[in-house]
């Protein structure tokens, strides 16, 4: 019995030879100068994969994206092998037309609604009143009031202690802390 020499979906993609991700290929912008090779408003897809098929997993959404990008802000996308296109026309060649024309009208749309939304912010700033002036109410505060060192009781111990203007009490305990007991704390001693 003879065998068959017919390649099959699965051993031709098993014989093909990992090439370089499409959406490694593609960038975006104007080229002022094509010796020197000066970009404008450069954008690239910025993949390094390398695959067998035509796209890493998930690149195609990565080149939809980048493609919807590059059609929000108005540049042609080149495809590294000398073709340039609207990023619209490059999408009809992988079957995203749709998605990639859908996300360039939304990206489109929410530029100017946050375009209208910075004009009306600054027409805002530009007519708003000044603000009001609110006279000063200088209240002067009086001396703070020490009284003499007296003698407290805090707890079952007695500290010689000052009274603050507040009627708080400031004393040192055993130790030598610096310590200050709120009014209605301590009882004065006589």
């Amino acid at each position: 019995m003879a065998v068959s020499q017919t390649p099959t979906r699965k051993t031709a993609r098993a014989a093909a030879q990992p090439h370089a991700c499409e959406c490694s290929h593609w960038w975006a912008g104007d080229i002022t100068d094509i010796e020197a090779g000066t970009v404008k408003d450069e954008l690239q897809a910025a993949c390094t994969e390398s695959t067998t098929r035509t796209f890493s997993p998930g690149h195609d959404a990565r080149l939809k994206s980048f493609l919807i990008q590059a059609g929000i802000d108005g540049v042609e996308v080149h495809d590294g092998r000398g073709s340039t296109s609207d990023p619209i026309t490059a999408a009809a060649r992988f079957g995203f037309v749709l998605q990639v024309t859908a996300g360039i009208k939304r990206g489109q749309d929410r530029q100017a609604t946050r375009a209208a939304r910075e004009a009306r912010k600054a027409e805002r700033k530009a007519n708003a009143r000044p603000p009001r002036e609110v006279p000063v109410k200088v209240v002067e505060t009086p001396p703070a009031r020490v009284e003499y060192p007296v003698r407290v009781k805090i707890g079952r111990w007695e500290y010689d202690a000052q009274i603050q203007s507040d009627g708080a009490a400031t004393y040192r305990d055993r130790q030598g802390i610096l310590k200050t007991a709120p009014a209605g704390t301590f009882k004065r001693s006589s």
